[in-house]
């Protein structure tokens, strides 16, 4: 007989508060990666030789903060279905399909209407196609070969990430560990032959739009997924703790491999490894979002203070706001503003809306999502997985 699948691990909850601050630090990575190109940053042509070197290490990096937030959700789901079967010797599909809905559908659909009535109201074209595509969670494949309205560019990782909720679950209802070990690593696999496969097939004349056919493809971007969840495995057997030292060593050579990485980027390609070019970037990254997320877990909250740990409970709104805010304050700016206070002024503004969107939009659904909980994640009266 099995067991009940209502509330059953009383008050205990699984939270990782050191991961809502690498939450932050990714979506910082993105922000900083949409306001840093070298069209917004004409102004440090004056600059000296390294610190344009340097910018543009962090500009290439950020880019790779939302591989970091696929391996980061895949990590968590995992961790939380599988406490789910082995607490209650089942997975409930309806109870898990109703929190994902709860937590995202909301503050997405309001984002998606909003765009469209402004879109309407500026007279700025967007195929009804791309809506249909977005309702659907299908964006990232119309955005791989049509280029957008800037804010409405990033709902291609929403579509990647519903395309995982859906079919996850489904995959390990069982709760063997052996069968989520296989399909990470068939995930990876899968990575490696579309990574050849793209690289070989013909590609796109624009930079940015061969960059969008790559990175926009579930198939290239499926091992990050995998990886979250040989790691949530991995943390299982209660990996012994690293000294500051050693966090410190693994963060820099997250950093450097994601530096490396971006050389072969397509967008703006600076080496080539024939063939494999693309499973060489990818692998690379898949290497330094790990070895990123291996060096901030286990760390002590006491590390991080509150806001910080508040901004990286809210970060979903603040990835869906960041290319809405970097638009339009640079659309609004016309020179009013300095250029080195844009990036400070677009920060300000995306908190503001994502704390905003966070208590008027999110937070009623949190509550009612906290309902469907089998295993109690974060506190509802701040934010939830």
């Amino acid at each position: 007989m099995k067991k009940s699948t209502k509330m059953v691990t009383g008050n205990r909850r699984f939270y990782q508060p050191e991961l809502d601050a690498l939450r932050f630090f990714a979506f910082l990575g993105v922000l900083f990666h949409h306001k840093s190109t070298p069209e917004q940053l004409h102004f440090l042509k004056h600059a000296s030789a390294f610190m344009v070197s340097a910018i543009w290490a962090a500009h290439s990096v950020g880019a790779f903060g939302v591989q970091l937030f696929f391996l980061l959700s895949s990590y968590l789901i995992t961790r939380l279905l599988l406490m789910e079967v082995d607490t209650t010797g089942t997975l409930n599909l309806k109870a898990f399909y109703m929190r994902r809905s709860l937590r995202i559908w909301p503050l997405y659909f309001f984002f998606l209407l909003l765009c469209f009535v402004l879109s309407r109201l500026s007279h700025i074209a967007v195929p009804g196609g791309f809506f249909l595509s977005a309702i659907f969670f299908v964006s990232n494949w119309y955005l791989g070969n049509h280029f957008l309205w800037i804010p409405l560019l990033l709902l291609w990782t929403l579509s990647i990430e519903e395309q995982f909720y859906l079919c996850w679950p489904i995959l390990m209802r069982s709760g063997k560990r052996s069968i989520v070990r296989t399909v990470g690593y068939v995930s990876i696999a899968i990575t490696q032959v579309a990574a050849i496969w793209l690289m070989l097939s013909p590609h796109l004349p624009h930079p940015y739009a061969e960059h969008s056919r790559v990175f926009y493809n579930t198939f290239a971007e499926v091992q990050f997924f995998g990886l979250g969840a040989l790691l949530a495995l991995w943390a299982e057997r209660k990996p012994v703790a690293l000294s500051r030292s050693r966090r410190l060593l693994l963060a820099t050579l997250g950093v450097a491999a994601l530096v490396a990485a971006s050389l072969f980027d397509p967008e703006h390609v600076s080496l080539s490894a024939g063939a494999t070019s693309y499973v060489v970037m990818l692998n690379l990254a898949a290497f330094g979002v790990t070895a990123i997320f291996r060096s901030v877990v286990g760390i002590s909250a006491r590390w991080f203070p509150a806001w910080l740990l508040f901004l990286g409970k809210i970060s979903y709104g603040l990835y869906i706001f960041n290319l809405f805010t970097v638009y339009y304050v640079v659309t609004l700016n016309h020179g009013r503003i300095p250029k080195p206070l844009e990036l400070p002024i677009v920060f300000v503004v995306n908190v503001a809306l994502a704390v905003a969107s966070h208590f008027a939009i999110e937070k009623p659904f949190l509550a009612l999502k906290s309902r469907f909980e089998i295993v109690r994640s974060r506190p509802v009266n701040t934010s939830a997985v």
